[in-house]
């Protein structure tokens, strides 16, 4: 019988060790002071390059893990600057598992958290390097991670004279490891500088590769955003820089860590209201869409007026450096030539301007190209050039300022060799006045040679006071002869560089009476 007795006992002791030693686990994962270390410890081995630190943690009676004060900082950073804050989180654990004294978790959620994404001028991101390396092969799935109402901040200090800031707001993210080697993605947010953002992607565990898809509506898009897009341009180009509108973009890029990035955007904005010092005009209700791929920027269309004027542009150019690399072709249909207009021309335009004083509208047509800073041919072959054509425009040459009406014809200024040539037709009454010419080259250098030559032109106060007065007053000798009738204009303009001009007046005078003063 003796052995019964054994039998409960050794039953009797086993039920006390189970009961002890649950006693003790339950001891173990519900101290606030040990449910703390094997949450540090787990966030330790996810993340080998950060130190880990947590306020407190405990179990929560509806299951899970309540998690206060959760800080992430580089194991390398000397000052300890955390790069992660999260308030508020919640671990859920394989209950199963903790019997047996591992601490699995299976989701994450993360309340408010802030992430402080830094590049310093060495080009190097703080969050490089701080988990697993790629092409590892993970042991087990990573938990869900659902994050509510986080905040992003992305501080670029690469070129320090750009230094920028971008932040995003109202994160709502959720990821989820299934199959074991790919993570997806997916989640929404606000941001003031870049509108709503809607977020989708996949992450290969095992290589590193990504892939993410994005779109941003109703972006507020501003002269200070563009002052933080990553292109590498002139300083003042944002200077007197006045932008108002609203974009939505979409895109894609995929990154691979042995391979450049890839990226692919598009998008829109509409009703813009554009001004620049630089530009020709101010523009209203600008409407353009374009395209990115891996560097190259088409300007797929562009549409916009100033007033009665009309605009239409479309083109192409390579980032960073889009004012050194590009082609673009714009049509300014209806423009008033005018003193303002004239000051921001180019210097062989504004001084064509200054000589023959135009007033009225014209179409200005823009074809050039610049590679490596340096204007270069089209595509085509055509010379980058600034065309006018006016619309029925007057004129009033400055060395014979005959008034002439209904001009029209072409203006041409080739970028490359700084070189005007004018073609134009005009009209004195009814009588046709043709100008044909060429400018090149500014102050004492310039080269300039203009024609104009007229028949059948009527003798009157207009043309008489046309006449130069120096070296001789030919206004006095002509009015002298009280003459009426017609009368042949031939006048050569010259110019040779480091001379003075050299003008000539032709007048061949037929059906004429005259009555001269003695």
């Amino acid at each position: 019988m003796g052995w019964r007795k054994w039998i409960v006992r050794g039953i009797v002791y086993g039920i006390v060790a189970a009961a002890g030693g649950g006693a003790l686990a339950y001891q173990r994962w519900t101290n606030p002071g040990a449910v703390r270390e094997q949450i540090i410890a787990e966030l330790e081995k996810a993340f080998p390059g950060a130190e880990v630190s947590v306020d407190s943690a405990r179990l929560r009676i509806l299951g899970g893990i309540q998690l206060n004060g959760l800080r992430l900082s580089r194991v390398d950073d000397p000052e300890k600057h955390e790069f992660l804050h999260v308030p508020t989180a919640i671990f859920y654990h394989d209950k199963e598992k903790i019997l047996d004294g591992e601490l699995r978790l299976r989701k994450i959620e993360l309340n408010r958290p802030r992430l402080r994404a830094r590049r310093g001028k060495d080009g190097k991101w703080n969050i490089d390097g701080l988990i697993r390396p790629p092409g590892t092969l993970p042991e087990r799935p990573l938990p869900a991670i659902v994050i509510h109402q986080g905040t992003l901040s992305i501080e670029d200090l690469a070129v320090p004279d750009r230094a920028s800031v971008l932040e995003v707001n109202d994160v709502n993210l959720t990821l989820i490891n299934d199959p074991l080697l790919k993570v997806t993605l997916h989640g929404a947010a606000n941001s003031v500088l870049l509108g709503k953002l809607k977020l989708a992607g996949a992450i290969d565990r095992q290589t590193g590769e990504t892939h993410l898809a994005f779109r941003a509506a109703q972006i507020p898009l501003t002269q200070d955003l563009a002052a933080r897009l990553p292109f590498q341009c002139p300083h003042d180009l944002f200077v007197g820089l006045q932008l108002s509108a609203t974009a939505h973009v979409e895109g894609k890029l995929s990154l691979h860590p042995k391979q450049p990035l890839y990226y692919e955007v598009g998008g829109e904005v509409v009703g813009a209201k554009l001004s620049h010092p630089k530009l020709l005009l101010p523009y209203e209700d600008l409407n353009l869409k374009f395209h990115c791929n891996n560097g190259e920027l088409t300007l797929e269309s562009l549409t916009a007026r100033s007033g009665k004027t009309e605009i239409s542009a479309h083109g192409v150019a390579q980032l960073p450096c889009i004012d050194q690399e590009f082609e673009v072709h714009v049509d300014c249909k209806h423009v008033v030539l005018g003193r303002e207009l004239a000051e921001r021309l180019p210097s062989k335009l504004r001084d064509l301007h200054e000589m023959f004083q135009p007033d009225g509208p014209t179409t200005v047509h823009v074809a050039c190209a610049r590679h490596e800073g340096e204007w270069v041919p089209l595509v085509d072959g055509s010379p980058s050039t600034v065309s006018l054509r006016p619309e029925g425009i007057s004129l009033s040459f400055r060395n014979f300022p005959y008034p002439l009406k209904r001009a029209t014809g072409a203006v041409d200024y080739n970028l490359h060799d700084a070189r005007v040539k004018v073609d134009l037709t005009a009209y004195a009454g009814d009588r046709p006045i043709f100008v044909l010419g060429h400018w090149t080259g500014k102050d004492e250098h310039a080269d300039v040679k203009f024609d104009i030559h007229g028949n059948d032109l009527a003798i009157n106060d207009e043309l008489l006071n046309a006449l130069p007065t120096q070296p001789t007053n030919l206004q006095t000798f002509a009015a002298g002869f009280h003459a009426t009738g017609k009368l042949d204009v031939n006048a050569h303009i010259r110019k040779e560089p480091g001379k003075e001009f050299r003008n000539e007046y032709h007048l061949y005078f037929h059906d004429v009476a005259a009555r001269w003063d003695a």
